[in-house]
């Protein structure tokens, strides 16, 4: 008499509701990603330009979705004008403040504060 074949192996199975609820999860958490992505480029890009610096001396916690990724904080970003606050300097603090929520923007004087005009762009 010949031996039972041994019973053969079942691929794990699931619902067709399965695969759309993982698909639908897997989409939010890459558009979640991708965003995050983006703001982190936009934060480098800002402090790219020639007259923002910002400063990392004293550590605040950026939002979580950037610490997850390793965003370093900043506790403040400077816009140095040449003599007075211009409409345009006054814009670019108000995106900053978007861009960097957990520091504070302020927009100097290059000739009244000769030690910001020294300071290392910091990324």
């Amino acid at each position: 008499m010949t031996a039972p074949a041994p019973p053969r192996r079942r691929w794990f199975r699931f619902s067709l509701r399965t695969l759309f609820v993982l698909v639908t999860l897997l989409g939010v958490f890459s558009a979640w990603l991708t965003m995050q992505v983006k703001w982190i480029t936009a934060r480098h890009a800002a402090l790219q330009l020639p007259n923002v610096y910002g400063d990392q001396k004293l550590y605040r916690t950026p939002p979580w979705g950037l610490v997850a990724l390793g965003e370093p904080g900043y506790c403040y970003v400077w816009i140095l004008a040449e003599k007075d606050a211009s409409p345009e300097d006054e814009r670019l603090r108000l995106h900053l403040e978007t861009l960097f929520p957990e520091a504070e923007a302020y927009i100097g004087i290059r000739a009244e504060h000769p030690p910001l005009s020294q300071l290392k762009k910091q990324r």
